[in-house]
């Protein structure tokens, strides 16, 4: 597995971002630190949560149990609501070996309400919608906040 640093260079959004440059432009914006901390605590997950994916896809026992990359909207936060982009991927499927899984994954942009993990075939049995494979030209274009998300929002 290659080091996390290589993994997140793969990411479209990821790659580009570092808390002090987040720091930076959300200053620049006018939010006062509290809102800031949250965004960078958000980021922070975000970015452990997609290098652990990786981690998991990449084990071959995990691979074995769980072949697939689930896509699915977060628990219902008002705070973090999905764009109509986003929407339409819920439940889309990504092998969990494919070569681009790394560049394929959310987030697909700051406050992205989308959130993956691998999954076995029973698991996608008890779905509603039934998962569809992702086509990547589906995918949001990427951009630092998602569509959904305003600055100015509480």
């Amino acid at each position: 597995m290659p080091p996390a640093a290589r993994l997140l260079d793969r990411h479209p959004v990821l790659r580009r971002l570092s808390g002090q440059v987040i720091f930076r432009m959300l200053e620049e914006e006018g939010l006062d630190e509290a809102r800031i901390g949250a965004a960078l605590d958000s980021f922070e997950a975000a970015k452990a949560a997609h290098l652990d994916l990786l981690r998991r896809a990449a084990d071959p026992k995990e691979r074995a149990a769980r072949p697939w990359v689930l896509l699915r909207a977060k628990p219902a936060d008002p705070a973090a609501p999905v764009c109509a982009e986003c929407a339409a991927l819920r439940h889309a499927l990504v092998p969990a070996d494919h070569p681009d899984l790394a560049e394929l994954l959310p987030p697909y942009g700051l406050g992205c309400g989308l959130s993956a993990d691998l999954a076995a075939d029973a698991d996608l049995a008890r779905l509603d919608p039934a998962p569809t494979p992702l086509d990547p030209a589906r995918l949001p274009g990427r951009a630092l906040f998602c569509a959904a998300r305003r600055l100015d929002a509480p």
